[in-house]
């Protein structure tokens, strides 16, 4: 026995309203009773089992904050590399060695990792107290790469290790109930229409444009209760 998903069975019973406006549809039907209140029911719950009667629910997630961070980090990054290289590279080349090991400016994502490295590797320069390191630190402090200037973009960077994406909404199980039964209810109207439809129209061609037989003749007979999803 044919399975229907909802959108299948949202799509025959379209196809069934859109053919009932045909006038010898409507004439056959008439003599079975059929009128404007079913054609208007059936057109209800059509739109009740599409979710049409639901309110839209406007998405809760966040936009992604470290849209907001990277550029701060980036720009962090192009003036305050560029300082500490200029200031360290000919007065202290084995300290501007030490910063500068296999790290360079980046742009995008990558921020997150250049400049981290290069925190760290300031802040164990910082804690040196030898006298190479003293005179590097001072340097760089009078060139405006300051420890408070590097406490800062470390904060910048807790703040982008931090940032979660917003959860989705968990689906509203009285909504999913009622959405189910909008769809039993839809698919009932139709399949007691559709079985009266093929009695009342002995013509296949009306039948083929109501959705509930097939064009081809060696199509099997369209079964007339076909089992719920």
């Amino acid at each position: 026995m044919a399975r229907y998903s909802h959108q299948d069975k949202i799509f025959k019973v379209v196809t069934f309203l859109r053919g009932l406006q045909h006038p010898a549809i409507q004439q056959a039907l008439d003599r079975h009773g059929f009128d404007q209140e079913d054609f208007d029911r059936g057109w209800g719950l059509m739109d009740a089992a599409s979710g049409r009667s639901f309110a839209f629910v406007k998405p809760t997630a966040q936009r992604n904050l470290l849209h907001d961070v990277i550029p701060e980090l980036d720009r962090w990054e192009n003036t305050n590399f560029d300082v500490a290289d200029a200031a360290l590279r000919r007065t202290h080349p084995e300290v501007h060695a030490e910063l500068f090991r296999n790290l360079g400016k980046t742009s995008g994502p990558e921020v997150l990792v250049s400049v981290s490295t290069f925190v760290s590797r300031y802040e164990a320069l910082a804690a040196r107290t030898d006298d190479p390191a003293k005179a590097a630190v001072a340097l760089l402090h009078k060139r405006g790469v300051t420890a408070d200037s590097v406490a800062g973009v470390k904060a910048l960077l807790h703040k982008a290790r931090n940032i979660q994406s917003a959860d989705l909404p968990a689906p509203d199980p009285e909504k999913v109930r009622q959405m189910e039964q909008a769809v039993e209810d839809m698919w009932a109207w139709y399949q007691d229409w559709a079985q009266i439809a093929r009695v009342a129209l002995p013509n296949k061609r009306l039948r083929i444009h109501l959705g509930i037989s097939s064009a081809s003749p060696t199509a099997p007979a369209e079964p007339e209760a076909p089992a719920a999803e």
